[in-house]
């Protein structure tokens, strides 16, 4: 069989901010050349930012993508992405990757939709994605092989960490690195408030809010000592973190966490439904 010639390398269904990330990272580190990158998306105005951004091919439609893009990075919403599914359908065929973005939808899905032994691979990436600090777990579907999984990993790298899952452990994944930038700018713009409220300009407890979130994440990333015992080491008794830990610990703040992170989990399961 004579394998299809393609006209882009990868094409993007769906040109929101995570499909942004990662076309500017393909572009920035040479991946890929702009002539060989293509996109849609349903509003004008992003594909205007993309074509004026970076220089791509802004398809007429999701089919004329699907049928001239070697691999295609599916980033719509979970809820259109049955529809797409159908709409590409007819034109999907060997030689071709699917990659996808969508939290909750199975790789298992996506193949039964197609009806094609086409590989898949399923990706969780987070937004720090956009300022190359990103974490980004894989998961291959059925008739995806280890080159399909080593050609997403070099896909991702250039914007972040990259690890390899199995599939059942993808909404953990996506409960903790998917929403966990949330969880982080939650608890800054709480830090930040309490700076204001305590008379600190808003310039400055932003400062003093953003850099120490910095400085706490270096420190458990490159030091041997687990975030307890990092804990521990700043906690002097009597202090002033013990007072704020107290606090804390009376109000269980520690398992609401878990609690929330478990509901982000559990609605991950309900979007593949």
């Amino acid at each position: 069989m004579v394998t299809k010639q393609f006209r882009f390398k990868v094409g993007f269904i769906g040109a929101g901010n995570m499909a942004q990330a990662i076309c500017q990272s393909l572009i920035n580190d040479a991946f890929y050349k702009p002539m060989q990158i293509a996109a849609f998306d349903l509003s004008e105005d992003r594909r205007t930012y993309f074509h004026n951004q970076f220089g791509i091919y802004i398809s007429k439609n999701n089919v004329e993508l699907a049928d001239h893009a070697q691999t295609i990075l599916l980033a719509v919403k979970p809820q259109v992405m049955p529809a797409v599914l159908e709409e590409i359908k007819p034109v999907i065929g060997p030689g071709q990757t699917i990659i996808s973005i969508a939290a909750g939808i199975s790789t298992g899905f996506i193949e039964s939709t197609l009806n094609r032994s086409v590989p898949v691979i399923r990706v969780m990436p987070n937004t720090p994605m956009m300022v190359g600090a990103g974490t980004i777990a894989l998961a291959a579907g059925q008739y995806a092989g280890r080159d399909h999984l080593n050609f997403a990993k070099t896909l991702f790298a250039p914007s972040g960490v990259v690890l390899c899952v199995e599939e059942h452990l993808i909404d953990a994944v996506t409960a903790i690195s998917g929403s966990g930038p949330a969880y982080f700018f939650y608890l800054i713009e709480a830090m930040i408030q309490a700076g204001i409220d305590m008379g600190l300009s808003a310039e400055n407890a932003r400062t003093l809010a953003c850099n120490t979130a910095l400085g706490a994440a270096k420190m458990v990333t490159t030091l041997e000592d687990s975030p307890a015992e990092l804990r521990r080491k700043v906690t002097s008794p009597a202090g002033t973190t013990e007072a704020a830990i107290k606090v804390l610990d009376q109000n269980k703040v520690q398992q609401h966490f878990i609690q929330a992170i478990n509901a982000a989990a559990i609605r991950s399961k309900e979007l593949g439904k």
